[in-house]
């Protein structure tokens, strides 16, 4: 009878070691740390600043290129034809003598358009890019006429400008041109600036041919 106690308890201690093993290993704790609001928040802001697009500042680069003159004489606006409606309507009845682009690293492109209405002479300068009218120059004098050439003239030069400009497009850093008579012909001489120097190309209004090719 005793022995049938000793296994009887035997098996209860068993029984009552298993149930404590079981219940440590369900209620077991997770060493790892739970995370914080903060933590998310120091995450999503490290993915914002890996996303985040630098700008990069081109100002400087657009400054050199306006400065080599490639760059802003093709952003001229104003063409020598609008140009020369603007001085028409300044200066009605003047008959013309002289018409110039000329280029400044400074400040860009201006025309310059010279003529005589018969008493005085008149002398307009414009803003190439913005049309503004920059100096008006009036004074007495009477009108030579061997310097007067036709108004028609004036819608061919950008043609020749652009032709002089293709020949050297490669090289190309600006340009400047000038019309007036030489020799009783209307003549269009165009200077263009290059890496290798300047190179002039003259031609005559009323007839398109290339007069001088000067390197």
């Amino acid at each position: 009878m005793k022995k049938k106690w000793l296994i009887m308890s035997a098996l209860v201690l068993s029984l009552g070691l298993t149930a404590c093993g079981d219940a440590d290993n369900d209620g077991s704790v997770d060493d790892t740390p739970p995370v914080t609001e903060e933590d998310q928040d120091v995450d999503v802001d490290n993915d914002e600043d890996t996303d985040e697009d630098v700008d990069v500042d081109d100002s400087e680069d657009d400054e050199n290129n306006a400065e080599e003159g490639s760059s802003s004489y093709d952003e001229v606006e104003l063409t020598i034809e609008d140009a020369y409606a603007k001085f028409a309507e300044e200066k009605p009845n003047t008959d013309l003598e002289k018409l110039e682009l000329n280029y400044d690293d400074g400040e860009g492109y201006t025309y310059t358009l010279v003529g005589n209405d018969g008493v005085n002479h008149q002398e307009m300068k414009i803003n190439a890019n913005n049309g503004d009218i920059e100096d008006v120059d009036e004074k007495e004098k009477e009108r030579d006429e061997e310097k007067i050439f036709d108004a028609k003239y004036v819608d061919d030069i950008d043609a020749f400008v652009k032709k002089a400009v293709d020949e050297t497009a490669d090289k190309f850093k600006s340009i400047q041109w000038d019309v007036e008579i030489d020799d009783e012909v209307p003549t269009l001489t165009v200077e263009v600036d290059t890496e290798d120097g300047q190179v002039d190309y003259v031609y005559n209004l009323e007839t398109g041919e290339l007069l001088e090719e000067n390197k």
